[in-house]
């Protein structure tokens, strides 16, 4: 019994294309440092208007819940140290908020 585990996440459109290059090659290196896990795939899957949308999948080996959590842990932080030490950030969703009042 494995535990199949996604992880998604977006970038900002100006990160440079060689950064983007590397960003599915840190989550296989990743997720082949992680016991008890196995590399599925990682790629930029969509282009949004908030940004530059990734998704990876990788398979937790093991049925126990608290062990999924814990590698899936130990992936997503290994991920955000690669990140920022290629200076390549999370994207921020873009939200805006209209607020109608009456007029006097």
């Amino acid at each position: 019994f494995e535990r199949r585990a996604v992880i998604g996440f977006s970038v900002p459109q100006d990160v440079p294309t060689e950064k983007l290059k590397k960003i599915p090659e840190h989550i296989r290196r990743i997720v082949g440092q992680i016991p008890g896990t196995r590399f599925d795939r990682a790629h930029l899957c969509e282009l949004q208007d908030s940004g530059l949308r990734f998704e990876a999948v990788f398979y937790v080996l093991s049925p126990d819940y608290a062990a999924f959590m814990d590698r899936q842990q130990a992936a997503l932080l290994a991920l955000l140290d690669a990140l920022r030490a290629d200076g390549v950030p999370l994207a921020q969703p873009l939200r805006a908020v209209v607020i109608e009042g009456k007029s006097a």
